[in-house]
């Protein structure tokens, strides 16, 4: 985005898509748990069926706004800003060979990720996630 100004015509024209499309009454069945966006890039969890998930990436292609969509579906990472999360946690589970070396690891990893700026309430998510073997 070369421009100075590009930025913000970039979330300017994405808020005016997700509260006139995205959010609208027409696409109500398909809400998410969450959505997060950051000028053109968006992450959500989807907690339907691929089926329904495809529908709704095709029903927010069809648009007058130039607007195209891509998807990605993975369920162990997620590319965000162009930055590919990984489930660390559940990484370390899996190397663990019982409860107490996983708490262990865990404690080590989540001092790890608090030193690189990310927060308690983001790991804890993960943790539990890990500990229920999604």
């Amino acid at each position: 985005m070369g421009s100075t100004c590009a930025s913000s015509n970039a979330n300017i024209y994405l808020e005016w898509w997700e509260r006139n499309l995205v959010f609208s009454d027409d696409l109500l069945e398909y809400t998410q748990p969450l959505w997060l966006c950051y000028i053109d890039d968006i992450v959500f969890i989807w907690s339907d069926s691929s089926i329904k998930f495809f529908e709704f990436i095709n029903k927010l292609n069809i648009n007058d706004i130039n607007l195209k969509v891509t998807a990605e579906i993975d369920s162990n990472t997620v590319n965000f800003l162009d930055i590919r999360i990984y489930r660390q946690y559940l990484r370390v589970k899996r190397l663990c060979s019982n409860t107490d070396d996983f708490k262990i690891e865990a404690k080590k990893l989540y001092w790890h990720f608090r030193d690189r700026g990310y927060s308690h309430n983001s790991q804890n998510l993960s943790v539990i996630s890990s500990q229920k073997g999604l």
